[in-house]
């Protein structure tokens, strides 16, 4: 049996410098960022090394990044 997750968990937003990640209003998964739940309405912004996992639990996700931020030329 595969594993899913919504095609819709979150906004990933560049202001300046600086990127964001939002639930999405209509997420069904859950979402963590460095194993902390990323609940509804908040906005985390990201650093270089950030994990972001999707699913599942925070030591078990069914999906898991890691976020590297490279300076713009």
């Amino acid at each position: 049996d595969p594993t899913t997750i919504s095609r819709q968990l979150a906004y990933l937003r560049e202001k300046g410098d600086a990127w964001t990640i939002q639930l999405h209003k209509d997420a069904h998964s859950a979402v963590y960022v460095d194993k902390a739940r990323l609940e509804p309405g908040q906005v985390i912004p990201l650093r270089d090394s950030s994990i972001l996992a999707f699913g599942g639990t925070p030591s078990r996700p069914d999906f898991q990044l890691q976020v590297t931020l490279a300076v713009k030329k």
